[in-house]
């Protein structure tokens, strides 16, 4: 996979030009409660009394390369959009900065990684630094957390490009995300894949 472009504004088709943004998470996440640990129980619980355990990474090797990697990211992603959700209430009324400060806390107290927030134009793309899930689990875990905080079975995400230390997922639909890995696999850089996609989008979004 090729390495990240260094792609600029007018890179983009002159329609949807807007200046990238790249924001900060607000410091919202109350790291304080999002775990507890019950060491007399012997038990480990996340937010909303969920019982959860710690797991060394090399585990996760071991399950990318057996057929339940898909089944595992979902189970851990959707868990991770519910207390999302239950900490927003009403998801949908919340701005995508909000979601993402939630998302970013779940996912670094899990040890999953740092996730912050990028806008070209109209895409979304989220990147996460660190990470110690493998790319296809990385890709599912993010996606079923979004799908399971918003309540959408559309949302789905596709790999940009990831190095050592930093992964891009474009969030989009399931549409969308396929035609994604299909033109990165082809070799097509990351930087004029956001550019087809402003190309060829409708108005309302990527399809």
């Amino acid at each position: 996979m090729k390495g990240a472009p260094s792609i600029r504004p007018e890179d983009l088709t002159p329609r949807f030009r807007p200046s990238y943004m790249l924001w900060s998470m607000p410091d919202t996440f109350d790291a304080a409660r999002a775990v507890r640990f019950e060491v007399e129980r012997g038990s480990v619980h996340a937010h909303g009394d969920a019982r959860v355990a710690i797991v060394p990474v090399d585990a996760f090797d071991a399950i990318a390369a057996s057929s339940a990697a898909d089944a595992v990211a979902a189970s851990i992603g959707s868990a991770i959009g519910k207390r999302v959700a239950t900490r927003l209430g009403d998801v949908r009324g919340a701005t995508i900065e909000a979601v993402t400060t939630q998302l970013a806390g779940e996912l670094a107290v899990a040890g999953y990684g740092a996730l912050s927030l990028e806008r070209w134009g109209r895409a979304l793309v989220l990147v996460v630094e660190g990470s110690a899930l493998p790319g296809a689990m990385l890709e599912k875990v993010v996606a079923s957390a979004l799908a399971a905080a918003s309540g959408s079975k559309e949302v789905a995400c596709a790999t940009l490009g990831r190095d050592a230390s930093t992964a891009r997922l474009l969030v989009a639909s399931s549409g969308a995300a396929d035609r994604v890995r299909q033109w990165i696999a082809s070799g097509v850089a990351w930087g004029d894949v956001l550019t087809r996609l402003h190309t060829d989008a409708p108005r309302g979004g990527y399809s």
